[in-house]
């Protein structure tokens, strides 16, 4: 698992069991840095490493470019402040080496709960990005 800062920075990876997930994810979004093994520039060497074929390095590329203008977009913050409580959209790229070459099997998830009305016009935004090799899992909730 990557976790990735808000100025789209590798700022941890490895086991998601070794971390404080919820912790972790608040402190980088209230701009704090999380520490411990697996972060700072170890995770970022790591993950150029591990990005192996071009074509889901390029993806991930696109969707990180994306996703930071995602989250100032107005359209996005309107959204939110129409009741959407908490979202995720989470790119999980498992790699395994198989024949001398990286094999990657990833999974675009998308959580959102809130309202109704806010999370189908989040959902919708959520869709512009959510483009690449990979498979499309969505767990809405309204509230």
């Amino acid at each position: 698992m990557w976790l990735v800062d808000t100025e789209g920075k590798i700022v941890f990876m490895g086991h998601p069991a070794t971390r404080k997930l919820e912790e972790d994810i608040d402190n980088l979004l209230a701009g704090k840095a999380i520490t411990g093994e697996g972060t700072g520039a170890a995770a970022e060497e790591k993950g150029e490493e591990t990005s192996g074929k071009k074509d889901v390095a390029a993806a991930l590329a696109k969707f990180e470019e994306d996703a930071k203008a995602f989250v100032v977009n107005a359209e996005t913050k309107k959204a939110v402040d129409d009741g959407v409580n908490r979202g995720f959209v989470v790119v999980v790229d498992t790699v395994s080496y198989k024949k001398g070459d990286f094999v990657h099997d990833a999974v675009c998830h998308t959580q959102l709960v809130g309202k109704q009305n806010a999370i189908n016009n989040l959902k919708k935004l959520c869709d512009t990005i959510n483009k690449g090799p990979w498979e499309n899992k969505d767990m809405v909730r309204a509230a």
